[in-house]
């Protein structure tokens, strides 16, 4: 990749989500801070801490982070206890402070996505080991399909990655598979699902141990997805309707996710927030 500019962070932990792009600024969150960069040069603007050290040490630093975005103006963060709860933060750029506001759109295609007469579900095993999708009329709420009874003996746990994605008469979900020890990856799957009866039309998956997915972007029609390990990382572009992998871009270091502004591409990688130019990826 052909890189218009790199940031090192100034920091222990690696970022943890895509890039939030807002008002010509790219937000990363790294650890238990939130930086601001300039999109077109890269500077370094500000760092905020998102914790009071109490209240960081409810969660792991390096995972705590499940969702990050803009939604109004502000950056919305969704974050998790070391108990499985979920919290938001709302961050308002222009004043530099936590404010209040909706926290709604953290949940939009988080939980549920409708697909014509049938809602698509995000739900948990009884044990909360395994995530998956579930299909259900509507109103009358009957039970049509879900996606946990394709998971192998070997996956001891999953937990679905960004949005669930709709193409068409297709549902796509993205999937990180965990091993016995405790949330250590050990693969990853892109399924495609029919709606109606959850057939799956084509699947990509991995049991690399190590291997997992970080959230993608969808644009005409094609999902960029980024991935890897602690050694490595790749870059996928794949054809939703067919499934078909366009083209796929290794790496040194894993990536965290990208977002898409501008013609640019924002990526994490480990340390490093890179911006590449779209023509070169």
């Amino acid at each position: 990749m052909k890189v218009l500019w790199r940031y090192t962070l100034k920091t222990d932990t690696t970022i943890q989500y895509a890039p939030v792009c807002l008002d010509d600024r790219v937000y990363v969150v790294a650890g238990p801070d939130l930086v601001c960069l300039d999109d077109k040069w890269g500077y370094h603007y500000s760092i905020v801490p998102l914790f009071g050290s109490a209240i960081f040490r409810l969660t792991h630093p390096s995972d705590w982070l499940i969702r990050f975005m803009a939604g109004d103006g502000k950056l919305l963060l969704l974050g998790k206890n070391r108990w499985g709860t979920r919290f938001p933060l709302i961050y308002d750029p222009r004043i530099r402070e936590f404010t209040d506001g909706d926290p709604s759109p953290l949940l939009r295609k988080m939980k549920y996505i409708f697909a014509g007469d049938y809602k698509i579900t995000r739900f948990f095993s009884e044990d909360t080991r395994f995530e998956g999708l579930a299909a259900t009329t509507q109103p009358e709420g009957k039970a049509i399909w879900n996606s946990l009874d394709r998971i192998r003996p070997a996956v001891r746990s999953t937990r679905i990655i960004g949005d669930i994605l709709q193409v068409e008469s297709r549902v796509i979900m993205c999937q990180n598979y965990f091993g016995r020890r405790s949330m250590m990856p050990t693969g990853y799957s892109i399924v495609c699902f029919d709606r109606h009866s959850g057939e799956v039309l084509w699947k990509q998956e991995s049991y690399s141990y190590g291997q997992r997915l970080y959230p993608g972007v969808v644009q005409d029609g094609i999902l960029i997805i980024t991935g890897g390990d602690q050694r490595a990382g790749f870059i996928r572009k794949i054809d939703l309707t067919a499934g078909r992998i366009l083209s796929q871009e290794t790496g040194e270091i894993p990536f965290s996710g990208l977002t898409i502004s501008d013609g640019i591409y924002y990526f994490g990688m480990g340390r490093d927030v890179v911006a590449v130019r779209e023509e070169d990826v």
